[in-house]
């Protein structure tokens, strides 16, 4: 500890500074961001090293967040505590990117894509999200429905009605992402959607599209003469 202390002593206050006076994380190196991010759960060790053994494991910090609780553990340096509060900054950064974005109005299409990309971002696995809209069309929830497979028409419908009608909106966009890179959409897409578009209008809503997020494309099946045109 002793050792420690005197090779970097001031070592963790030149770098808060540095940032407070490059303004940003731009002229920061992957392993400095993650060092800095540790100081918070590791005060008194050198959380640089921690930092390259963790990119070393994960090789990038999306990685890092999304690692399970058990995976971060195994690496030398992260405690249990560590790593529950890596996993939540996941979570938070999550929550507070889906927050930020509601109430954007869904008719500016540059404005919803961003929404979509930021809410699937580091998502590695398929998961059906509901956003519900108001009459203006403005974003009032996002909220996910299922995660780690395919829509399911059977047991959506009744979690879809409900969110709705907890934040008292008629209208919905539903949507997934495909993670293995391709926007195509499948049969099962094509016969749920309907199935939940067909459960929406029997109960006086409305599922205005419903939208497939890929690595490169985002995909409207509205906008494709899927569904019933907007």
């Amino acid at each position: 500890m002793k050792q420690y202390s005197e090779l970097h002593k001031g070592h963790r206050q030149r770098m808060r500074k540095r940032f407070e006076e490059s303004g940003g994380l731009s002229a920061f190196s992957e392993h400095e961001i993650l060092e800095m991010l540790l100081y918070s759960f590791i005060p008194r060790k050198n959380t640089n090293e921690i930092a390259h053994s963790l990119l070393k494991t994960f090789l990038t910090i999306d990685n890092v967040l999304n690692a399970d609780v058990k995976a971060l553990e195994e690496v030398k340096g992260i405690s249990h505590n560590t790593a529950v509060g890596i996993s939540f900054l996941k979570e938070f950064f999550n929550y507070y990117s889906t927050k930020a974005l509601e109430h954007i109005c869904i008719s500016d299409r540059k404005q919803l894509e961003t929404l979509l990309r930021l809410i699937y971002q580091g998502i590695n696995v398929e998961v059906v999200k509901a956003i519900c809209v108001d009459d203006s069309l403005n974003v009032k929830k996002v909220e996910d429905i299922s995660v780690g497979s395919e829509i399911s028409s059977t047991a959506d419908i009744s979690k879809i009605a409900k969110v709705m009608l907890n934040c008292n909106c008629s209208k919905l966009i539903l949507v997934h992402n495909h993670p293995e890179k391709t926007s195509i959409v499948s049969r099962r897409d094509l016969i749920t959607t309907k199935k939940i578009s067909t459960a929406l209008d029997m109960i006086g809503m409305k599922l205005i599209d419903h939208y497939i997020v890929a690595e490169t494309e985002i995909l409207s099946m509205a906008e494709n003469g899927m569904i019933s045109e907007i």
